[in-house]
């Protein structure tokens, strides 16, 4: 199996030209989309969709991750196993979480059908062949390194005396924090302004109390702040990256 995850959205042909490079060489290979709805150069928010989501795929699946501002650049393409998976990405911090893994870097691989190489579409004409080469275990494309970009690294919180920030918004208007579930009914926070206090198990319980904004424990270990039936995002005027100020109950 292959996972696709990217920046690209898709109003344009450019998902559909991965997964032709793929397909050309290995055509029996199953391909998921996991998101192309990543923030535009966003690498922070790439790897919360990796790090978050990589679990619950089966062991061996491949993920091809292209959030790449630096495409055509000297940074490295890259190969990672970590925790019996493997991702293939540009060496941007992308793949910051796997700092306990194992390296290799990509060698001599080009489009198969074209034989070249865009200097700004790798994600065509290296990643997506990278994948379907490592599906077939095609080793020659492939030398191990030493080390890989960690300078992006996304830092659970867990206790009182850090700061939060928002990681992700979904399409509902959740807000997805890097504070941990544990921290559940222990913290009261300021986000954008506005003091968020209340807590509930569920939407549902959130709507019976009454309250506008809620903080729930996330299906990622994470809290979340939301709101019932509408966006708390909206509610409260946040962006992604936007630092979340924790105080004690």
């Amino acid at each position: 199996m292959i996972v696709l995850l990217t920046d690209f959205g898709l109003k344009d042909e450019y998902i559909a030209e991965m997964k032709a490079a793929i397909k050309y060489i290995e055509p029996s290979v199953e391909i998921i989309d996991l998101t192309h709805f990543v923030e535009f150069g966003n690498i922070k928010q790439g790897q919360f969709f990796l790090k978050y989501s990589y679990k619950f795929f089966p062991k061996n699946t491949i993920f091809v991750a292209v959030v790449d501002p630096g495409v055509g650049s000297e940074r490295r393409e890259i190969v990672v196993k970590f925790e019996d998976r493997w991702f293939i990405a540009p060496d941007n911090g992308l793949l910051g979480f796997a700092e306990n893994g194992k390296f290799f870097k990509i060698k001599n691989v080009k489009n198969p059908i074209t034989k070249e190489v865009s200097s700004t579409f790798h994600g065509r004409d290296i990643f997506a062949p990278a994948g379907a080469y490592l599906y077939q275990g095609r080793w020659e494309f492939f030398e191990q390194i030493e080390s890989i970009d960690t300078s992006i690294k996304i830092e659970e919180v867990n206790t009182l005396s850090e700061r939060g920030e928002i990681l992700h918004i979904d399409k509902f208007g959740n807000i997805i924090t890097n504070i941990s579930n544990s921290l559940f009914g222990k913290i009261k926070v300021d986000i954008g302004g506005t003091l968020v206090e209340n807590f509930a198990e569920c939407f549902e319980e959130g709507k019976i109390k009454g309250y506008t904004v809620f903080i729930t424990k996330g299906s990622k270990g994470l809290l979340e702040i939301v709101s019932y039936g509408k966006s708390a995002a909206e509610k409260l005027n946040v962006s992604i990256g936007q630092e979340i100020k924790i105080m004690e109950v």
